[in-house]
């Protein structure tokens, strides 16, 4: 095998492996802002004002955001993983 090739990959999969821990990262701070906001959702539940339907609401669209950004982020993670996989499986 080449040993650029072999230098090469190693890198990639150092780099791939970067990249899953900041997805990992990203996760686990999306997933505190979802109970955080999960737990302001509650409070103002609890207020029951036409104020507080409003901010609910808004609420509601953070929560789905983030949820994507989160699907999002475990699609990347996956994604990486399995290119990290083929780059090993290359040696």
């Amino acid at each position: 095998m080449d040993p650029r090739s072999t230098v090469r990959t190693d890198r990639d999969a150092e780099t791939l492996a970067a990249v899953i821990d900041a997805q990992r990262a990203e996760q686990r701070n999306a997933e505190s802002l979802l109970s955080r906001l999960g737990e302001l959702r509650d409070a103002l539940v609890a207020r029951g004002s036409e104020e507080a339907r409003a901010r609910l609401d808004a609420l509601d669209r953070e929560i789905a955001a983030v949820t994507e950004r989160v699907r999002q982020a475990l699609r990347l993670q996956a994604e990486l993983r399995m290119r990290l996989g083929r780059g090993r499986g290359a040696h």
